[in-house]
């Protein structure tokens, strides 16, 4: 049964696509629908064949289906090619499986699109894992037959061999929709033991193909799903799971594939999938494959190296999102003012704009007061989705009072149980080596052991138990279905079950033996609302700061000190947290990279380190790697503007200027390459930037496609009217006017006719307006979006 987890085929060395004297063996792979996308298909080859071809042409349904399954002929002759090519008109999970395949094989590829078909490319962006900047269009089967004879020119070539990353060797699909399946499935991963990395279809719409190779080929396992049509994004969460399947398969890694719930997945795949129908047969599921990868990690041998004259093509930036690269942050995180500031506790709130470096703030503080053992870390993590459900329970059958107040009550109880939990089980090997901490250490042992919920467990399973109580004893006072109002002593008792003095007398007199205690709080975001975020997700917030504020207040009447630090969206803070009732003194310590030369010095560090990996020495630098200017200006600022003053994106878009310059063969990262890097990165863009105004406006949703045209200076009126026709003119279009220009979605023209955005105003929506002149009002749309918008 071993077997069963590794690819059938082994990986094969690419092959070069000129042969002298041997003739080249193209693949083709289509769908079987619409007809007339497979009939230009077959007219090109057709055409092809009967010209003077220099090539031999295996089209899948040359394939013998009869013997063996089909798929198996397919992935003999996909590894027998010297070329692959795949239309892509129409998503289909048998091809999305064979270019992963083809990919993970090393083989040249060519992605083919027919332009006719309505809608074809707009689904293929939408997708966010086919670039649509590179791929081949055809309309006819005269096109086709060209493209074929271009094979010369891929679309893909697959990157050079890269490192196990033995931190966290294994690669975990993540979900839209934060399910009970999927809660259930990464926590089954995450006790098996393993460190993994993930793809959030929430924190990064898109997954490119050459992001998801670089993944799947530095794993030492792949855990995929797929998941019923009814939930959120299954049809694009199962294609991703055929395509990083056919990766791992070509790749030879071992991959788990656990399909949930009503799916029926094409004939010829299913043999691979494992089907689950009861969420307690996970773990087992899990547990069986844990072999494969640790026999994987003892076969592991590190890929050789190939220097090019450039480098570029084996030059690595790391992760672009702090989960994924945690245990490697260390050594090139650039320690910024903010984070100095959030090391000192000097504020409750760290906010900054998605894609700015919150978590990564978050996973560096955990590790350097971890560092200093008289420290006492809590990093809680908390996954939304049953937050919000919680939250969602007492907002509609309790007042408002009584919702604010039973959740601040919820979130101390929360802090207390696990501040408890974590010196309970940091300092049990210290028993019998220090006689000081013996009877503190009894008395809040005495004091935890009736919290039965807190006890066994990682933090989202205690978590979880806790909320099903909870949500169990509150539904004694709902049954009427009315709002009702409850005193503070039936709220403490619902709450707490047990009287929580005790635990929290026993706790802060523990705390006296450590030198500083801090509660770090991430991830408050995962799992809310894809219509935005509610008045619900606000109180959620709220009773947290709230909830923090009390443990400090309690801790230093015992001359303690707690830090209780929340790391959180800076659009969510600005736009529904900060003017809410009692909420203006908050002083957040706010992360912002106004000057370019901090993002440079960023880039360098991390540059550093990959050079060492490579062996160059003196580093490569930025100047050594890419072209000084670009359009007269800095090509380095020229990238920050557009990637907006965010180092994720910025990350990512000098990652595929890496590529397309590495394809290309040159020897830096040219002009040319910048902007096809930015241009394909526009899509990506635009669409996480709509989630985020979503999120802040929910009838904003989609408003940022209105203004497709060429165009990208407009009337500040113009503009209003273009939102009026979308959320109607009675809504708030002021509001959602200022929301785009706070995201940077719109600039504003000052009265020298320079656009002026919001990163260039220290972040200030009032100093932004005020550069506009009053007589003569105009917005510009930012550059990367119009890119997006002119696709």
């Amino acid at each position: 049964m071993a077997n069963r987890w590794i690819a059938r085929a082994p990986p094969c060395v690419a092959v070069s696509i000129r042969h002298v004297g041997v003739m080249q063996e193209v693949f083709i792979g289509f769908p079987e629908h619409p007809a007339d996308v497979v009939d230009s298909i077959n007219a090109g080859i057709g055409l092809y064949r009967a010209g003077r071809a220099s090539k031999k042409i295996v089209p899948w349904t040359d394939l013998d289906g009869f013997s063996v399954h089909i798929i198996d002929s397919i992935r003999e002759a996909i590894s027998r090619c010297s070329h692959a090519m795949f239309d892509i008109t129409t998503l289909n999970a048998n091809v999305c499986y064979e270019i992963g395949y083809a990919a993970g094989l090393g083989k040249p590829l060519s992605l083919l699109l027919n332009s006719s078909v309505k809608d074809a490319l707009l689904v293929q962006s939408q997708f966010g894992i086919f670039d649509t900047q590179r791929l081949k269009l055809y309309r006819n089967g005269g096109d086709v037959s060209k493209l074929i004879d271009q094979t010369q020119d891929p679309y893909y070539q697959a990157p050079p061999p890269v490192a196990l990353i033995h931190e966290a060797p294994v690669y975990f699909q993540d979900f839209a929709a934060k399910t009970e399946f999927a809660m259930a499935y990464a926590t089954s991963v995450a006790g098996a033991g393993f460190h993994s990395r993930t793809h959030d279809p929430e924190e990064e719409v898109r997954l490119p193909l050459h992001r998801a190779h670089r993944e799947v080929a530095s794993s030492a396992g792949v855990f995929l799903s797929l998941i019923p049509h009814h939930i959120i994004d299954s049809d694009h969460h199962n294609l991703r799971a055929y395509l990083l399947a056919g990766l791992a398969d070509g790749l030879g890694i071992p991959r788990l594939m656990i399909g949930y719930g009503d799916i029926i997945p094409p004939f010829d795949l299913r043999d691979d999938i494992v089907a689950i129908s009861d969420l307690n047969e996970l773990e087992s599921k899990v547990e069986d494959f844990k072999p494969a990868i640790l026999e994987a990690l003892q076969k592991y041998r590190a890929p050789k190296r190939t220097f090019s004259s450039s480098y570029l093509t084996q030059l690595s930036l790391g992760a672009s999102v702090a989960e994924n690269e945690f245990r490697r942050l260390d050594s090139y995180f650039l320690e910024t003012r903010e984070y100095f500031r959030a090391l000192r506790g000097e504020a409750q709130l760290v906010v900054g704009r998605k894609g700015t470096g919150k978590t990564a703030i978050f996973w560096q503080l955990k590790e350097r007061l971890q560092s200093d053992r008289a420290h006492v870390v809590l990093d809680l993590r908390p996954d939304g989705f049953h937050l919000r459900k919680l939250n969602e329970l007492v907002s509609v059958h309790f007042s408002e009072a009584t919702h604010s107040h039973t959740m601040t009550a919820f979130w101390e109880y929360v802090l207390l149980l696990e501040l408890a939990h974590r010196l309970l089980e940091e300092d049990e090997f210290l028993l019998g080596r220090d006689a000081r901490i013996v009877a503190p250490y009894e008395r809040l042992q005495a004091a935890y052991k009736d919290w039965d919920e807190a006890r066994e467990g990682d933090f989202p399973e205690r978590l979880l138990r806790l909320i099903k109580r909870l949500r169990t004893d509150l539904g004694v006072h709902m049954q009427d279905g009315e709002k009702h109002i409850l005193t503070t002593p039936q709220i403490t008792e619902i709450v707490f079950k047990h009287d929580i003095r005790e635990l929290r007398q026993a706790t802060f007199s523990y705390l006296e033996l450590k030198k500083r205690s801090y509660i770090l709080v991430d991830n408050l975001d995962k799992g809310w609302n894809a219509s935005g975020v509610t008045s619900s997700d606000t109180m959620l917030v709220q009773s947290l700061i709230d909830a923090g504020r009390k443990i400090q207040r309690d801790a230093l009447r015992k001359d303690n000190q707690i830090n209780v630090c929340l790391f959180l969206r800076d659009d969510v803070y600005e736009f529904l947290v900060r003017d809410a009732s009692d909420r203006g003194k908050e002083n957040p310590i706010r992360i912002v990279w106004n000057d370019p030369s901090s993002l440079l010095k960023m880039i360098n560090m991390r540059l550093a380190v990959s050079s060492a990996e490579l062996g160059v020495d003196p580093p490569l630098q930025w100047e050594n790697i890419a072209t000084p200017f670009i359009a007269g200006t800095s090509s380095f600022e020229y990238l920050v503007r557009h990637a907006m003053h965010r180092p994720r994106a910025l990350i990512d878009i000098i990652d595929l200027a890496l590529s397309y310059a590495a394809q290309s063969g040159h020897t830096a990262i040219a002009s040319e390459d910048v902007m096809k890097a930015t241009a394909s990165y526009s899509t990506e863009l635009l669409q996480n930037f709509n989630f985020e105004v979503a999120d802040v406006f929910p009838s904003g949703d989609r408003v940022v496609y209105k203004f497709v045209g060429p165009d990208s200076t407009i009337d500040a009126e113009a503009a209003a009217s273009v939102i009026a026709d979308h959320i109607g003119p009675d809504a708030d279009v002021q509001g959602l006017f200022d929301v785009l220009l706070w995201f940077g979605f719109f600039g504003v023209l000052d009265r020298h006719n320079k656009p002026v955005y919001i990163f260039d105003v220290g972040e200030s929506l009032d100093l932004l307006k005020a550069q506009s002149p009053k007589n003569n009002q105009r917005v510009v749309i930012h550059p990367m979006f119009r890119l997006a918008l002119q696709k």
